[in-house]
């Protein structure tokens, strides 16, 4: 496993053996996916196309952050897959939890987040 930083430059930039531009690929790849799925998911519920995303493009940023900080918090872990799934489902509790706030105050609209985020923390500490 690599962990060491190489010269000062983004190319070489080594965390955990991926380099800064293999976590923003990750992140574009990760947050377009989200984006179709939430849109397939609102689409099968309301029986039309709904843009699920708050920017305008093919991108739900919280699912890109999501894959790169676990990616960056929790490579080591990648042996011991029970330890990996519970990090990744607290870290990405976790960031849907922090962004909660700025949204609600940005967009005066809680968008049905409170409710989803409420009912995430309840099933992983109850």
């Amino acid at each position: 496993m690599k962990t060491e930083l190489v010269e000062i430059g983004i190319q070489t930039v080594n965390l955990f053996g991926y380099t800064l531009y293999n976590l923003f690929a990750f992140f574009i790849v990760y947050a377009f996916l989200g984006w179709c799925l939430e849109v397939a998911y609102a689409a099968v519920n309301s029986g039309k196309f709904v843009n699920r995303g708050f920017l305008n493009g093919p991108v739900c940023p919280i699912y890109g952050f999501g894959v790169v900080i676990v990616i960056i918090c929790l490579t080591p872990l990648a042996e011991n897959l029970p330890a990996l799934f519970i990090g990744s489902v607290l870290l990405t509790s976790l960031l849907e939890y922090l962004t909660l706030f700025p949204y609600t105050t940005l967009f005066r609209s809680s968008g049905g987040i409170i409710p989803l985020v409420l009912l995430t923390l309840k099933v992983i500490f109850v």
